[in-house]
């Protein structure tokens, strides 16, 4: 999924907290004698640490089930750290998304091994009671109802869901499910996911490593491990290309977004990574025609995602100019794709682009880009050797490859196209 997927709360917070953290020393993959792989991304000199807990939802009945078990585990860590006078005010950022949870406790370096041990204690033997569970399915049935009323967020969700056929990936968070889902439900997917060899560990700063692994290995050796392994869910996706339309109060000018499904880099690592490339140049290249030449739009934006289990999405976002033809838009749009993808222009800036993103093992890369890098990637399943090999994937591609795969992908029609429009244009000759 799009990671929309990517922890872009934790990236914006380390770069304010973590703002002391001095040298970056070292990223290191460390496993455990208790099935738990822990990457220590080590720094020289720092008062403070970070510990990040990910945790695999793979093979998840319901999406809502990791959420609801991923705010009591907060809660009852927060309360945890809140009851304690020596480390109040140590800070704990939660992430959910479809494939994982992230949980990331930062705080001052003395305190590390408090955090481990409640960590471990809230991991191994968390509290699933019939009240807190009913709490926080009331308080998410809540938050869901405000956001239901949302127009943009309603029809996204939509195309997500065609886009994935239903897929469990696709479905978006239903007040239905949230009521539906039973405590026994809830239960076996904590048995399932929090053990052992679903979850990887971040642990960051100035620490003594062995005395760090052997207080991880106390603290988490009584929880079993999962027989699950953290395979690719197949996917029941059908080729389709759907065309989503409503009108909207909520909107002043028309936004497009088209949707393409894509491979992920599990699935296929250089396809993937050639469109990765070309996307950086893409999205540039559409600016510059969209907002400077054609003047048919006031912004444009790309997003796409590889790092999953079973595929991507790249979903191009376009907020149009008022009183223009939607459908004239969409055909400059695509035709414009088309002949881009065709020019085969110089590409290595955009490849220096993604280059300069993911050049985070490097001693002089910021400790902070490297936690937000890693963690969500480790835990999506992708090997540590992987990530650190990612750099020369990416310089490996040859260029005509890169425009090969851009042309296989943007020859089709988008795959869903939604177009939200002014409430007001309905009226007009816009559609």
């Amino acid at each position: 999924m799009l990671k929309y997927i990517t922890v872009c709360i934790l990236v914006c917070l380390y770069s304010i907290s973590l703002g002391m953290m001095d040298l970056y020393r070292g990223c290191e993959l460390v496993n455990l004698a208790n099935g738990i792989e822990v990457v220590f991304v080590n720094t020289n000199k720092t008062d403070y640490a970070c510990l990040t807990l990910c945790i695999s939802n793979i093979n998840n009945q319901f999406i809502e089930i990791s959420e609801i078990i991923g705010r009591i585990f907060q809660k009852q860590v927060d309360n945890e750290i809140n009851s304690n006078s020596a480390i109040y005010g140590t800070e704990i950022y939660p992430y959910y998304g479809f494939e994982q949870t992230l949980f990331s406790i930062y705080g001052k370096v003395e305190h590390i091994e408090q955090y481990i041990k409640i960590l471990g204690k809230n991991f191994s033997g968390l509290s699933l009671s019939e009240e807190m569970i009913s709490q926080i399915k009331e308080k998410m049935i809540n938050e869901l109802k405000v956001k239901n009323q949302n127009d943009k967020y309603n029809i996204r969700n939509e195309a997500l869901s065609i886009l994935y056929h239903n897929n469990v990936y696709g479905k978006a968070y239903s007040i239905d499910n949230i009521k539906k889902v039973t405590n026994k439900d809830i239960k076996a997917f904590y048995n399932r996911n929090y053990s052992n060899n679903k979850i990887k560990l971040l642990v960051t700063g100035n620490i003594d490593k062995r005395s760090i692994e052997k207080l991880l290995i106390d603290c988490f050796k009584n929880k079993n491990s999962s027989n699950l392994n953290n395979q690719p869910v197949k996917d029941n996706y059908r080729e389709t290309n759907s065309k989503l339309t409503q009108f909207s109060s909520q909107v002043k000018v028309p936004l497009i977004e088209l949707y393409w499904k894509i491979p992920s880099y599990k699935l296929e690592p250089i396809k993937a990574g050639a469109l990765d490339i070309f996307c950086h140049y893409l999205l540039e290249e559409l600016k510059k025609v969209t907002i400077h030449d054609l003047k048919i739009a006031s912004s444009i934006e790309l997003e796409h995602s590889f790092w999953n289990f079973t595929y991507g999405i790249i979903k191009i976002c376009v907020i149009l100019n008022p009183n223009l033809n939607i459908d004239d838009a969409i055909t400059l749009l695509i035709s414009n794709i088309r002949r881009i993808t065709a020019e085969n222009k110089d590409i290595e800036a955009a490849r220096n682009e993604l280059i300069v993103e993911s050049d985070v093992f490097d001693y002089r890369a910021n400790v902070i880009d490297t936690i937000n890098w890693v963690s969500p990637k480790i835990s999506s399943g992708y090997s540590f050797e992987f990530l650190r090999n990612y750099l020369q994937l990416i310089r490996s591609i040859k260029k005509e490859d890169i425009f090969k795969e851009a042309t296989n992908l943007f020859k089709k029609e988008p795959n869903v196209i939604s177009i939200l429009i002014p409430k007001e244009d309905k009226q007009k000759n816009v559609i």
